[in-house]
């Protein structure tokens, strides 16, 4: 490993302050919530991203080597798929600033973008947000499907599905139209 495995962003990088946390603030915006796959190396770690960030990568790859020239960053064909990939090479993929600013990456896309939303959603707010996703958005829906099967296995039996289907959406659309007459009876009765 080189000796700039255990070193911070602000002992690698030439920039001043107020511009590093504005390349920093830029990477976390535009270029980290695009990555596709990331992979830990041993000397550093890889991104994937999709064709049309190449040029983005590529510009952001001249900028690095110009104020962070003591890591090897190296732009090429992506392996797993169409796309580009982002090597860095020449820090430790598990420790220091750079794990954390390029690390979190890998976690937030590398199942695609809801599990990215859905970890960022944890880190901000902790166990919390998680019993309340539970609760209030998975309990529900397992509870529909299950209900929603146990309900409709009877009718497996049946070799009618275009009468079953009819009649499903006839129930939908009388439950519907039951729904709006009473709203619009509700909010008649506050201001007609």
């Amino acid at each position: 490993m080189s000796e700039n495995s255990a070193q911070t962003i602000e002992s690698l990088c030439d920039l001043p302050e107020d511009q590093r946390l504005d390349r920093i603030a830029r990477v976390q915006r535009e270029i980290l919530p695009r990555v596709r796959v990331s992979e830990e190396l041993a000397d550093g770690f890889a991104l994937e991203f999709d064709a049309d960030m190449r040029e983005r990568v590529e510009q952001l790859v001249t900028l690095e080597r110009q104020c962070c020239s003591s890591i090897d960053w190296q732009v090429e064909e992506a392996r797993s798929r169409p796309g580009v990939r982002l090597e860095v090479r020449g820090v430790d993929p598990r420790r220091g600033a750079f794990a954390e600013l390029f690390g979190q990456a890998g976690n937030a896309r590398a199942d695609g973008p809801a599990a990215g939303s859905l970890t960022r959603v944890a880190k901000a707010g902790g166990i919390g947000v998680g019993a309340a996703l539970l609760i209030c958005c998975v309990l529900p829906i397992g509870a529909a499907a299950i209900g929603g099967a146990a309900l409709a296995a009877p009718l497996a039996g049946l070799d009618q599905p275009v009468i079953i289907g009819a009649t499903a959406l006839a129930a939908g659309a009388f439950a519907w139209r039951r729904g709006s007459k009473r709203a619009a009876e509700s909010s008649c009765e506050a201001g007609c």
